[in-house]
């Protein structure tokens, strides 16, 4: 079976492609039944308040994410 969808050297074959882009689009298809789903109910508005510390977590999150608190052994510069 493994050999129907992927060649030797690891890569898909036309009917692994197949699969992988029929997956996509059924994952696709269910989220947006889940997401129709949520539509449905009341959607309380985000305050501005919890939209300004959401805001500040995204930012130090992203600013957390440059500082470097030792270098791996083997790391590639």
């Amino acid at each position: 079976m493994s050999s129907f969808l992927v060649t030797e050297d690891g890569g898909l074959t036309g009917a692994g492609y197949g699969v992988f882009i029929l997956v996509g689009i059924l994952l696709l298809i269910a989220a947006a039944v889940v997401a129709a789903g949520q539509a449905k109910k009341k959607r309380k508005t985000m305050a501005t308040k919890e939209l300004v510390y959401c805001a500040a977590a995204i930012a130090l999150a992203f600013m957390a994410s440059y500082i470097r608190v030792f270098k791996m052994p083997g790391a590639v510069p």
